[in-house]
């Protein structure tokens, strides 16, 4: 798992891949996520007032697979969803650079 600060989010989301039937279901009905990001479901847990930021922060993880993505407040974590290896970490790095 990584860890990263982020400033002025004061909002907690949850994003996890979605399976194929969820994909699916999504084509047939309008999906009511407060957040739209491809591939990934969006939990929301407490809505935040700087959606913008959010939605900026993640367009970094739109083509990625295999993640949990959270951010809880002023915290970005991001969680692989198979063991880890190398070049996961050089992944998530990659991108923990572009966000910050």
């Amino acid at each position: 798992m990584f860890w990263v600060k982020i400033d002025n989010i004061n909002g907690h989301y949850f994003f996890r891949e979605k399976s194929s039937s969820e994909k699916l279901l999504d084509l047939l009905r309008n999906d009511d996520d407060d957040i739209k990001l491809s591939d990934y479901e969006c939990f929301t847990i407490k809505k935040s007032h700087n959606i913008i930021l959010i939605t900026n922060i993640l367009k970094h993880f739109e083509s990625e697979k295999k993640l949990e993505i959270e951010i809880d407040n002023d915290n970005l974590f991001i969680k692989t969803t198979k063991l880890l290896n190398l070049d996961d970490i050089i992944r998530i790095e990659r991108i923990v650079k572009n966000v910050c």
